[in-house]
């Protein structure tokens, strides 16, 4: 039978949007649809889907951004399927990566408010999960690697470890390119099994302080700073962008390859790290992005 994908592109110029306000907003919603598709484990070849433009593989094609997954040739029973409820789940490999990514969006600026829902199926006390935030440069949100040593591209990143049968989210500090990778706890509460959290974003990368409202107040997002929001509660709050440096002496030591600010934030990607007993699965769902346009 022949597979069809619902897909959603809302491409609009406007003020006063509710979940972000920024001033010209550019939006886009990615919606993974009703229809069924899986791509599996490949042992010892990577294995890969891109849909952009009128090339279409088993995610949806939608203007303005091309979306891809990703599966290691290592990456031992690891797996990405289309349920069919407008979600997708990540099927944690036994090591190596599975990935899912968006990336070339068309609208991107450097001011971008990131929102998703997420679910984690089941319980695996290995592994991890990973969403970051970036520009496409740099080779992570187009290639197969996990988000680990520095890198060019990544402007931030948030992981969610394995804690008493739960997870906690903690965001990257930063990374050199052979040593050193550090992280932090973002909230010590927990993220449980089964419940679905609605996760927002809000990036600065540009070269002046920004302004939105949510929840009926105002806020102030510094330069190089983002916010995370679960379910409507502002759990991270004053976050720095990651520090991405060259050599293997520590983020002190080596020389910024950070990302430029003014460079748009126009990629993302979601992954599961895994560990020899990882068996664990998440869903997301509801990908919507709003990017400050440019003034005229």
């Amino acid at each position: 039978m022949k597979i069809k994908f619902f897909s959603i592109i809302l491409l609009s110029f406007c003020y006063n949007i509710a979940n972000a306000q920024w001033q010209n907003n550019q939006e886009l919603i990615y919606d993974f649809g009703t229809e069924k598709g899986k791509l599996n484990y490949s042992e010892g070849t990577n294995s890969e889907s891109t849909s952009y433009g009128k090339n279409k593989g088993i995610l949806p094609l939608v203007k303005g951004i091309t979306s891809r997954v990703t599966i290691s040739g290592g990456a031992t029973n690891g797996s990405v399927e289309l349920n069919g409820d407008h979600s997708l789940i990540i099927n944690q490999p036994q090591k190596s990566v599975v990935k899912y990514s968006g990336y070339d969006i068309k609208s991107a600026t450097d001011v971008a408010y990131f929102s998703f829902n997420l679910k984690f199926n089941d319980f695996s006390a290995e592994g991890e999960y990973v969403w970051a935030i970036g520009n496409k440069n740099g080779g992570l949100f187009t290639g197969i690697g996990s988000v680990y040593r520095s890198n060019s591209g990544v402007f931030a990143a948030l992981k969610w470890k394995p804690k008493s049968n739960n997870y906690i989210l903690e965001t990257r500090l930063g990374s050199d390119e052979s040593s050193t990778t550090t992280w932090k706890a973002v909230s010590t509460d927990a993220f449980k099994i089964n419940d679905t959290y609605k996760l927002e974003i809000y990036c600065n990368n540009s070269t002046k302080e920004q302004q939105y409202t949510k929840e009926g107040k105002n806020f102030t997002l510094a330069i190089n700073q983002f916010h995370v929001w679960s379910n409507n509660t502002l759990i991270g709050d004053k976050l720095p962008r990651s520090v991405e440096v060259s050599g293997g002496d520590g983020l002190t030591a080596g020389k910024s390859i950070a990302l430029d600010n003014r460079e748009p934030l126009n990629a993302y990607l979601f992954l599961a790290n895994g560990r020899p007993t990882s068996d664990g699965s998440a869903s997301i769902s509801n990908i919507k992005i709003v990017y400050q346009a440019d003034k005229p």
